[in-house]
């Protein structure tokens, strides 16, 4: 068993559905907290991440999931995983709040950083509990210490950064392997890497082994159900065989960098 920390990521391949994210818990199940297993959803409200004439308006209003259904998303995934939430507006902050004794850690990304209105929010909950990984895709490296300074003073029980951005999907070399290595010289800090390679290619799978042997400490992979149809964020998505071939190549290889110097066959 290798000692990476891995998150399920969720993002929006639900479509607003909550029997997707149920069955996609199903799939999933084997992957336990117990050995390291996380999962990440993405609680927001439409009419407060956007205005109503946006383009992507009606979209975000599909995706929507109210907080009764978001209470039994969290029972069933506390099962199984450590629970993550992704914090984009104050939609967010109040799911957290509402089930704060079953979430394990948040999420900031790098466009949610200096939104005032979730930074002094967060000073209502008790964070002593909850990790805390930032998002700094775009970010130079003044930028970088600069926001970690002020995520510091928070009273989060550990502070994580992460490496990588969304596109559709993203391309293999705008993946920022290369901030890995400055970041673990820099920081004392564990290091996230996001994943989003097409994930119907095999880079999907090499990836995040690369990442890991890089120094990432924690890997971060969009998931779809294996059948149902997945209307959004599939681009960068994996079905449940491919990731688990992901975690087999950790398994494998990761534990090969500490192995003896000398090893008996030699």
């Amino acid at each position: 068993m290798s000692s990476t920390y891995n998150i399920i990521e969720v993002a929006n391949t639900h479509g607003g559905n909550v029997s997707y994210i149920m069955d996609l818990l199903d799939e999933f199940k084997d992957f336990n907290k117990k050995d390291g297993f996380g999962i990440k959803f993405q609680p927001f409200k439409y009419d407060q991440i956007a205005t109503n004439d946006y383009e992507w308006f009606k979209v975000y209003k599909e995706l929507f999931i109210n907080d009764g259904d978001w209470e039994k998303i969290l029972d069933k995934a506390f099962i199984t995983k450590d629970i993550w939430i992704d914090v984009f507006d104050l939609y967010g902050i109040s799911t957290i709040r509402k089930n704060l004794k079953k979430i394990y850690g948040l999420k900031f990304q790098t466009s949610v950083l200096e939104n005032q209105e979730v930074y002094q929010a967060l000073n209502d909950l008790d964070l002593s509990n909850l990790k805390l990984i930032i998002n700094i895709a775009g970010r130079n490296k003044t930028d970088i210490k600069n926001i970690i300074r002020r995520y510091e003073v928070l009273n989060f029980q550990e502070l994580l950064i992460e490496v990588g951005f969304q596109a559709f999907p993203t391309k293999l070399e705008d993946s920022g392997l290369s901030k890995i290595r400055y970041l673990k010289d820099n920081y004392k800090y564990r290091i996230v890497f996001a994943d989003h390679v097409d994930g119907s290619h095999q880079e999907a799978i090499t990836l995040p082994l690369v990442a890991s042997m890089l120094g990432a400490d924690c890997i971060e992979k969009h998931v779809m159900h294996s059948k149902l149809q997945t209307k959004y964020d599939a681009f960068s998505s994996v079905k449940v065989n491919t990731y688990k071939k992901i975690i087999e190549n950790q398994n494998n290889f990761l534990p090969l960098i500490n192995s003896d110097f000398i090893n008996k066959a030699e």
